[in-house]
């Protein structure tokens, strides 16, 4: 697999250089689970939609480590009507469509 697109290759690294954004350790002090993702600026050269992609990538890695390690947000991750289990499952796929269109096989 590889990605021929200098755009996403652009996305996709600044992604991987910036996974701090999605370390939990500190869930409990924050208002939101993407409080960090929501703050992190993308650089200027990327276009928007690979800006909000990106974003959405982040977004998809931090709810990973959410459910592998942690629990303080799943009262409200339960409600019928949780904003939180929108923003997850958009950024799920979302993520899982931009990989799939950026990727040759």
């Amino acid at each position: 697999m590889r990605v021929e697109n200098a755009h996403a290759r652009s996305i996709l690294s600044c992604c991987a250089n910036n996974s701090s954004l999605t370390n939990l350790s500190e869930i409990k002090g924050q208002e939101t689970l993407f409080e960090g993702v929501n703050n992190f600026v993308f650089p200027n050269k990327n276009s928007s939609i690979s800006k909000k992609c990106g974003k959405e990538l982040l977004k998809f890695m931090t709810s990973r480590n959410y459910f592998a390690h942690h629990y303080c947000k799943d009262d409200e991750l339960n409600s019928r009507n949780s904003e939180l289990a929108k923003e997850i499952l958009s950024a799920c796929v979302i993520s899982l469509l931009y990989i799939y269109s950026v990727i040759e096989i």
